[in-house]
């Protein structure tokens, strides 16, 4: 983690200690020192004049509210010693959770509850309920919120089916709502009527339904893909982009798994259930343009589901879970493999905001791995997980259960 500077010494002294710094770890710093907001200004001064460490600029790092501000920033020292600080109970009817957003400097957390579809808003240092909205989300899929926590994207309904390969849970349809008044936004490939019935909505069908979803971190775009399609929409124009996969390996077809876009929001990474990654330039109009391969995927009638896929925040890493295995790329060197792992049911990744560390949840537990080195340092006890995320500030875990409970993670103040 940083190392404490001193920069009401003389400039001069530090600018090479400031550029050696990742940029993200110098937007954290003011937050864990507690500088006054001046210093904000000494340091953006010095990044302009000598540059840091990093290429991506980097995600601007929230203030800490009253409530998570009680709590270190979780660090090499302290990650293994974190301990339960707080319990939001779940709904009166126990429904999983599928979605978590947190805003430290607001003291305000989103939780989505599948399948009813509600989604509660706390204030955590009161652990009081501000209010509530429902959405028509029903599958178990986990929702995405982008960055700034004012959209959620989920599935509209959902089926699940054996195809081919394996047991899929196929959507007939992905909404997004704006989570700061809880109306939805627009409805993609379905109707926004919740009211119609099954009957009368479009069928659901194997390689021409949406498997995923996902959302840009800075709330510009809204993504859906199916097995052989990826469909883009402009959530500021609405205009949609739909890009259909026919490629073939040898007798197989190519199969998509999984797709992340990546924290500035251009490029995209896509999964493929034979085993292949590529990164590709977004927005695009095909998926054979000049993709940069991480790994290929092989020619086998083996196809696997990649239940997670995510770039880290400063867009150095790639994480995937594909056959019980996490693997972390380094992008910049492409195919640089930092991690790779067997973890037995593992189906959920989060990276913390620094891009220090990866919490790789399955069933019952949550494994940290450090990014530092790539070695496994903590296993957190975590019954019946289905949703793990890090704040923004890096100084709290939260993570959600079947029962529809929220947990916080986090090491107080001595």
């Amino acid at each position: 983690m940083l190392a404490a500077i001193d920069i009401t010494q003389d400039i001069d002294e530090k600018t090479s200690t400031v550029k050696d710094l990742p940029c993200e770890e110098l937007v954290l710093y003011l937050e864990t020192y507690n500088k006054p907001k001046y210093y904000l200004l000494i340091v953006v001064c010095i990044w302009i004049l000598v540059g840091c460490s990093n290429s991506p600029s980097p995600l601007i790092t929230p203030e800490s509210g009253d409530f998570s501000r009680q709590f270190q920033i979780i660090n090499q020292d302290n990650v293994s010693s974190l301990e339960e600080v707080l319990d939001l109970p779940a709904p009166i009817e126990a429904n999983s959770v599928i979605g978590i957003n947190f805003n430290p400097s607001a003291n305000k957390l989103i939780a989505v509850y599948s399948p009813s579809g509600i989604a509660r808003v706390w204030d955590v240092q009161s652990q009081k309920i501000l209010r509530e909205f429902t959405t028509n989300i029903t599958s178990s899929r986990n929702v995405s919120f982008d960055s700034s926590g004012n959209y959620l994207v989920g599935s509209m309904y959902s089926e699940f089916k054996d195809d081919d390969f394996f047991n899929k849970e196929y959507f007939g349809g992905v909404g997004v709502w704006n989570a700061v008044i809880g109306d939805i936004a627009l409805c993609i490939n379905a109707t926004c009527d919740a009211t119609k019935g099954s009957e009368e909505r479009e069928p659901v069908f194997a390689l021409s339904s949406p498997i995923g979803f996902s959302i840009d971190p800075k709330g510009k775009w809204a993504l859906i893909y199916g097995m052989r399609f990826i469909k883009y929409v402009n959530l500021s124009t609405e205009e949609a982009s739909s890009i259909t996969y026919d490629t073939q390996i040898g007798e197989d077809l190519k199969l998509i798994g999984n797709v992340a876009f990546d924290y500035q929001g251009k490029n995209i990474a896509i999964a493929y259930q034979e085993g292949g990654v590529v990164i590709q330039k977004f927005p695009f109009y095909n998926l054979d343009i000049f993709p940069t391969t991480l790994q290929e995927s092989q020619s086998t009638n083996l196809h696997s589901p990649v239940p997670a896929f995510s770039f880290s925040p400063n867009d150095k890493w790639l994480a995937r879970i594909y056959q019980n295995k996490v693997t972390v790329w380094n992008v910049e060197k492409r195919q640089d493999v930092l991690i790779n792992e067997s973890i037995p049911s593992a189906n959920i990744l989060s990276f913390d905001p620094s891009s220090n560390f990866l919490y790789v949840a399955t069933s019952n537990e949550v494994a940290a791995l450090s990014l530092q080195n790539g070695k496994k340092i903590k296993i957190y006890n975590t019954p019946e997980i289905t949703y793990i995320t890090v704040s923004a500030d890096g100084r709290l875990i939260i993570w959600g259960d079947q029962g529809g409970n929220v947990h916080f993670l986090g090491d107080p103040r001595k």
